[in-house]
């Protein structure tokens, strides 16, 4: 029996979410622009004043979070794709908290042979707080169009039919180029119900 927190269930989990972001998202947005945010710049005499920046609207949290978690998506499924070689897009979109994860990540990928088949969605988000640098959102990961296959060609993981895998993710530097700081799975949670 595994307890939580064990190696083989982070493993699990790991391959579990990352697998399932081999799949395809078509259609999905670019990271996009955020609206500026940071302090204004001190002046100098004779200097017109740096405009204030623009404070972000709920709604543009929300498009920045999920976008920036989608290409997230994207990036570990490239690294899952690649055996553990393409690691540069997830390295850009991610700060240095989530490097553990990376390395989960590419262990997972060297030595187990994965191959998914259908789709992943992100189908509900919700922002759990914001603000100029940083942003926490819950996100629903719907696994259901999707299966994961081992190296022989068997299932991987657990039945994949009707699951929704709810996960808290952090976001910062929206000033330059948003990356994930933090991801949580949360199989408790049933905002995904």
């Amino acid at each position: 029996m595994r307890t939580p927190g064990s190696r083989s269930e982070g493993r699990h989990a790991i391959a579990l979410v990352a697998a399932a972001a081999l799949l395809a998202l078509s259609g999905c947005a670019g990271s996009g622009d955020a609206a500026p945010t940071g302090s204004a710049s001190a002046t100098t005499s004779g200097a017109d004043p740096t405009p204030a920046p623009t404070e972000l609207t709920e709604s543009e949290a929300l498009d920045i979070a999920v976008a920036t978690y989608e290409e997230f998506l994207y990036a570990e499924r490239d690294v899952l794709a690649s055996g553990g070689v393409e690691t540069e897009a997830f390295e850009l979109l991610t700060t240095e908290n989530m490097e553990g994860y990376l390395n989960d990540l590419v262990e997972v990928a060297t030595s187990d042979e994965l191959t998914v088949e259908g789709d992943l969605s992100v189908v509900h988000a919700d922002i759990q707080q914001y603000k100029n640098n940083e942003i926490s959102v819950y996100v629903c990961i719907d696994l259901g169009d999707s299966q994961v296959y081992d190296g022989t060609g068997a299932e991987y993981g657990e039945e994949r039919s009707g699951v929704i895998q709810p996960a808290e993710v952090r976001i910062v530097n929206l000033t330059d180029t948003p990356q994930i700081d933090a991801q949580k799975l949360w199989p408790e949670l049933d905002l995904c119900q």
